[in-house]
C-alpha cells in the first residue's frame, strides 16, 4: 500500500540533485536485500561487521527504493566506523567535508586515504560498523520525521538494478534504500 505521504517523498526524492529513479520499496523487496546484507557478517578481511545502516531501515516505518549518483548528498559524518569490544570507535571513515578536521591530527594513523584509526586504542578484537546516515532532502514537508539511507553492498546492489532494470555497468549509480519514520 502507498500512502499520499509516500508520494510526496518519492517526489522530493526524485527532486534531489543526483537523483536517478525511485519507488516505494515493497515487502518481497526489502526483505530480499535484508537476506543479501544480513550475509555479510564480516569484512573481506575478516573483521565481524555489524549493519546499523540496514536495522534502522528495518525499524523504520517506511521504505522507498532508490538510485543515485555520487553528486546526492555526500555524507558529511562518518559513514563507517570500526569499534572494539567495549563500544569505543577506534577508527573511522573521514568523509571530503571532515578531511581538513582529521588531516591535521597528528595522533591518527591513516590506513587509506579516508580511514584513520587511533594508534592508542586497544586493537584487540574489533569490529566494523555501518552506520546509517541521516538524509537532508526529506523533512516535515514530506511528512516524515526521521530518515536515513542505506547503500548496501554489492549483491544487494545488482539485485536492486536488475529488479528495477537500472545499468548494471554503470558505475556511477547507486542503489539504495531509504527509511522513513512518519510524522
Amino acid at each position: 500500500m502507498v500512502l499520499m505521504s509516500d508520494e510526496k517523498i518519492i517526489q522530493k526524492l526524485l527532486a534531489a540533485q543526483g537523483a536517478r529513479a525511485a519507488y516505494p520499496a515493497d515487502d518481497e523487496t526489502f526483505k530480499e536485500v535484508c537476506r543479501l546484507e544480513e550475509g555479510i557478517v564480516d569484512t573481506t578481511f575478516g573483521m565481524p561487521m555489524e549493519n546499523r545502516a540496514l536495522k534502522a531501515c528495518v525499524e523504520s516505518q517506511g521504505r522507498a527504493v532508490f538510485f543515485c549518483d555520487y553528486s546526492f548528498e555526500p555524507p558529511d559524518c562518518h559513514v563507517m566506523i570500526m569499534e572494539d569490544t567495549n563500544g569505543k570507535m577506534v577508527g573511522f571513515d573521514v568523509p571530503e567535508p571532515l578531511r581538513e578536521k582529521y588531516t591535521s591530527d597528528p595522533d591518527l594513523v591513516w590506513m587509506g586515504e579516508d580511514f584513520a584509526i587511533d594508534p592508542n586504542a586497544d586493537m584487540g578484537e574489533c569490529v566494523m560498523v555501518m552506520l546509517p546516515q541521516e538524509l537532508k532532502c526529506l523533512g516535515e514537508a514530506e511528512g516524515v520525521k526521521r530518515s536515513i539511507i542505506l547503500y548496501p553492498a554489492l549483491e544487494a546492489d545488482q539485485y536492486l538494478k536488475k529488479k528495477y532494470g537500472v545499468d548494471l555497468d554503470d558505475p556511477q549509480i547507486a542503489s539504495a534504500i531509504v527509511g522513513f519514520d512518519y510524522l
